[in-house]
């Protein structure tokens, strides 16, 4: 090889992978993927006449190694991403689940849930069914964060009669609202509030999830019976904490298994109060923890009537 084509391959190379490496960076930057990481939405609920609104809040509890890759539980997100591992892959930008079962003839242990190296109008497929990168461009989160924002769409049926859905994701924020329509009614998440990498951003009562009740110090821990109780769909959970401390509040249901977590912060000494909607589980008798790290943990009962 002479002199001159070696350099020209040195260049190719250099600038191949500073351009790749310019897609990773931006790419990831859709969805922070860290423990710890969570996000509160306004739900709107419309069925028929009918319309509630509740607040939901999605965490990123847990990682873990599958392989040799790295993927992040989603607790409590919408539908599309409620309670997966997901791992977001550098070189292609693309956000992937993890299928156990190996379903997906596309891909190999995994389905493709969005990809945010592409452009408008591309068309991918997670599995089963096509969706569409339909928007790209600026956005303002919090009314204060000029960044980046991408859509994707499709129909859960396959044609533009059946049901749509469609989500956003906006740079250095993650989901920020995601919505199903159908005849008879429709679903929509709208980001109040999160927490990314430790900084909070909007609304901050949303994102805690939590009323302190300003009311004296309390001379210990306590954990109180929810009320009311029974309750459909939503319920009030107070608590006492006595001094600074970290504080968890998990509802679990009657096999054990975690549903949300309701509480996870470092806590001043007060009475507080949250708030727990059940409406998109089946009626019966769950369970709700408080733990003081280091110091107590106590559970209680509760009954969700459908």
């Amino acid at each position: 090889m002479s002199k001159a084509n070696f350099l020209f391959l040195i260049l190719l190379i250099f600038f191949c992978s500073n351009q790749l490496k310019a897609v990773d960076t931006s790419a990831i930057k859709y969805f922070p993927l860290s423990v710890g990481n969570y996000y509160s939405y306004l739900v709107t609920d419309r069925s028929g006449s009918n319309v509630n609104y509740y607040m939901s809040r999605g965490e990123i509890t847990k990682d873990t190694m599958i392989g040799n890759k790295k993927y992040f539980f989603l607790s409590n997100f919408p539908y599309h991403y409620y309670n997966k591992w997901v791992r977001l892959d550098s070189n292609t930008g693309s956000l992937y689940q993890y299928e156990a079962s190996n379903s997906c003839p596309f891909y190999q242990y995994e389905w493709l849930l969005d990809s945010f190296a592409v452009r408008i109008n591309d068309t991918l497929r997670n599995c089963s069914l096509p969706f569409t990168c339909a928007d790209t461009g600026d956005v303002t989160i919090f009314n204060n964060y000029q960044t980046k924002n991408k859509t994707f769409r499709y129909y859960i049926l396959g044609g533009q009669s059946g049901p749509l859905v469609a989500r956003s994701f906006a740079k250095d924020f993650g989901l920020t609202s995601y919505g199903e329509g159908y005849t008879f009614g429709s679903v929509l998440y709208q980001l109040k509030g999160c927490r990314i990498n430790g900084v909070i951003y909007g609304d901050t009562n949303s994102v805690i999830g939590i009323t302190n009740l300003g009311l004296e110090i309390p001379a210990s821990f306590k954990l109180y019976q929810n009320y009311p109780n029974p309750f459909n769909p939503e319920t009030k959970i107070r608590f006492d904490v006595s001094k600074f401390s970290k504080v968890s509040i998990t509802v679990f249901n009657i096999l054990g298994n975690e549903i949300e977590t309701l509480v996870n912060e470092n806590l001043t000494e007060g009475s507080y109060e949250t708030n727990w909607n059940g409406s998109r589980l089946p009626g019966g008798l769950y369970f709700y923890r408080m733990s003081i790290y280091g110091e107590i943990s106590v559970t209680r009962k509760m009954m969700l009537v459908k």
